[in-house]
């Protein structure tokens, strides 16, 4: 049923699934590329984060909050399929995180509470902010 997030298009779909549930929040989002709601790239989205001056990188000391995304970029992403994976953020303190990833490991969506260390040591570059 991932489908729905993808348009019918069989692709790597964690980014798809960002703008989707951005889309049903009245936040939607508008691909750079097509002026379309769904930005299905990883690497698009975040540039579409940082243009619009709503990109914090990992290392700012920036505090995620729920309805961000977080981006990883590496060999280790919580996907463990791709080198590029975006998740939402529910939740964070500072020290743990708690997020909702589409397609990750066996193409399925997965909450996952761990680290911040954990999530940088998965290849987390930085945050696209939900207040654009």
């Amino acid at each position: 049923n991932v489908m729905v997030y993808t348009q019918g298009n069989r692709e790597s779909w964690c980014a798809d699934f960002i703008s989707w549930v951005y889309r049903k929040a009245d936040t939607e989002l508008i691909n750079p590329h097509s002026g379309h709601w769904r930005i299905p790239g990883v690497l698009t989205l975040q540039k579409y984060f940082i243009d619009n001056s709503a990109y914090q990188a990992a290392d700012s000391g920036y505090i995620p909050k729920p309805g961000d995304t977080v981006f990883y970029i590496g060999a280790q992403t919580p996907d463990n399929t791709s080198d590029e994976h975006a998740a939402l953020v529910i939740k964070s303190d500072g020290k743990t995180m708690t997020t909702l990833g589409g397609n990750e490991g066996t193409g399925v969506m997965r909450v996952r509470t761990e680290s911040i260390e954990s999530h940088l040591s998965k290849g987390m570059v930085g945050y696209g902010q939900l207040q654009l």
